[in-house]
């Protein structure tokens, strides 16, 4: 952080600085959300005790719902009844929530029993106390709550208060999600972006309010984020050069990404794809040897308990909890409406187990947003390439980085129609599961605005215009969602601090540092791009030439390699000399 104040900040130390500030706002999430107030966010912790404890992972549907976990559901103002804990009727209400998605008349949050944190129970497992709810966890494989029990064991946590543990295993959860800012910024040069402005569109990963919300949780989605994100950077490598260091981080990346959750064996297509759209690997052989070998690692690393699932139970996966028979439904536009939107709000901003949304024109621009700037830039995607006055057709290589989201989309749209015609209910449809790939996306919507932000010549002020955006649309999301959790009529911003104290079991001087820390860290993201001082990183109109993807030179094998090339203008190195200077 020093160094981006310093006014000089080289690529790397800009990128690390935009990586800590992410993180540490993250951790501000992680601190603001209440106990259990995400999605699932019980049964996760449950599992996670569990395996620390025993070691055990139940057959799917068998896992029960531990005593201590629902002891502290209940300590958290999450519930207050005895039996079906977290369903929608009986899970209590921030204000300003949507009463009918939560079944009707509830408890209000702010009005909820909240023990204090010097009574609150020991989350310590026992495979005696039991409850009779449903721990769905264990249809997942069991990668990541073996890794967050390994870690709170190591920690010494298996003696704290459940609360501790519990951010304990949030902030366990956000460093998994570490790649997203550096894996960001590789994937928006690789498509041609300069480095400043590479920074700039990492700037907007603060831009999405339910993926810091969601990865400040204890989830297996922080897992399939971060191997996700990695993923996606590999695949931007295999599409401009698809040499075998791609074949492996690529292949590296979805073996362990297939160890977190159903919904990331799309990202097999993805990566697939990603060598079969390039040309300068060679023939078309060429290309399916290397898409196959690159898959063929991925399955060989994380596609045993697939495997396994289809040999023992004939599916993929399993379910893990009973859905309730509310009647079959049959009106597709009715399923049309509410899936797409769903999908749509869920993938921005729907916080709590959901039953808090965003202001609607806020999600609507955003949403609009998001697909105006990925259409144009899929559209309008030839790309100056070297010295040649040839443009480079980048149609396909960005389609395929953003191929994950319809595929993944199309999968949940037709698993919760299933659902829907023999339940009359709408499961699973939640923007969560797309982001693992969210750094594709950001980094194709970023390529619709970038050519005319290196246009602005020698002037940095516009690259903190992303920075402001995202950083204004972040620090609003949090503050909504405080005075939905902790509403105060007369209160420093609309918080009951003291309500937001007893609810976090942090002191006051706790919370007012993670306020500051939050401030800064959306000021980090602003000035990170406009600090940087790299003279390569100029933006004189040469688009591409800021950082080229590399030229095919052949080899003599006959194979074709990226040769990382980068192509200066005579006036490029007059900048560099006047910074000599």
């Amino acid at each position: 952080m020093v160094l981006a104040v310093c006014g000089r900040v080289g690529i790397r130390h800009a990128t690390l600085c935009l990586t800590v500030a992410f993180l540490l706002w993250q951790i501000v999430w992680a601190v603001a959300t209440p106990g259990f107030r995400t999605p699932d966010e019980p049964a996760h912790y449950n599992s996670v005790l569990r395996m620390a404890a025993t070691g055990q992972w139940p057959t799917p549907g068998e896992a029960a719902l531990n005593q201590t976990v629902a002891d502290a559901a209940r300590e958290s103002g999450l519930t207050t009844v005895e039996q079906d804990l977290f369903s929608q009727a009986n899970r209590s209400e921030v204000a300003g929530g949507d009463v009918q998605a939560n079944g009707g008349d509830v408890l209000p949050y702010p009005e909820a029993l909240i023990v204090e944190h010097g009574q609150r129970s020991v989350g310590m497992y026992s495979d005696a106390e039991v409850t009779g709810e449903r721990d769905q966890m264990t249809q997942h494989p069991p990668l990541y709550y073996w890794l967050a029990g390994k870690a709170l064991r190591l920690a010494g946590g298996m003696e704290w208060t459940w609360d501790r543990q519990l951010l304990f295993l949030r902030i366990f959860g956000i460093f998994l999600t570490a790649p997203l800012v550096p894996c960001l910024v590789y994937t928006a040069c690789r498509l041609g972006a300069g480095r400043r402005c590479a920074l700039a569109i990492a700037a907007t990963v603060f831009l999405v309010p339910q993926l810091a919300f969601n990865t400040a949780a204890v989830t297996n989605d922080d897992l399939a984020i971060g191997a996700g994100a990695v993923a996606i950077a590999a695949s931007a490598a295999a599409a401009y050069s698809g040499s075998w260091y791609a074949v492996f981080a690529s292949g590296t990346a979805l073996g362990v990404g297939l160890w977190s959750k159903g919904t990331f064996i799309p990202m097999g297509l993805v990566v697939g794809c990603a060598f079969l759209v390039n040309p300068r690997i060679g023939s078309c052989g060429r290309r399916l040897l290397r898409a196959l070998a690159a898959g063929g690692m991925g399955v060989l690393l994380g596609g045993f308990w697939w495997g396994r699932n289809l040999v023992l139970y004939g599916v993929l996966q399993p379910a893990g909890l009973e859905r309730t028979q509310s009647g079959e439904g049959s009106d597709v536009f009715y399923f049309i409406q509410a899936s797409l939107r769903g999908l749509a709000d869920t993938s921005w901003g729907r916080l709590g187990w959901l039953e808090f949304p965003l202001p609607q024109p806020l999600l609507l621009a955003l949403q609009l947003g998001a697909l105006g700037c990925l259409t144009w830039a899929v559209t309008h995607a030839r790309v100056p390439e070297g010295e040649t006055d040839q443009p480079r057709d980048d149609r396909l290589r960005r389609a395929v980085l953003i191929l994950f989201y319809p595929a993944t989309g199309a999968l949940l749209i037709v698993q919760a129609w299933t659902a829907y015609t023999q339940t009359g209910t709408l499961p699973g449809l939640q923007g969560r599961y797309l982001f693992p790939a969210v750094v594709g996306m950001l980094a194709v919507a970023g390529m619709a605005w970038a050519p005319r932000l290196e246009r602005s010549g020698e002037r940095n002020w516009p690259y903190m215009i992303p920075g402001i955006i995202s950083s204004s649309v972040a620090g609003y999301s949090l503050l909504l969602w405080l005075r939905a959790c902790y509403p105060a009529e007369e209160g420093r911003l609309g918080v009951d601090w003291l309500r937001w104290s007893v609810a976090s079991g942090l002191g006051l001087w706790w919370l007012r540092l993670a306020a500051v820390l939050g401030v800064g860290m959306l000021l980090v993201a602003v000035l990170t791009p406009f600090l940087f001082r790299d003279g390569r990183a100029r933006g004189d109109g040469g688009y591409a030439q800021t950082l080229s993807p590399a030229l095919a030179m052949p080899e003599k094998d006959g194979d074709t390699v990226q040769q990382e090339a980068r192509v200066e203008r005579p006036h490029r190195e007059r900048y560099r000399s006047e910074e000599r200077g």
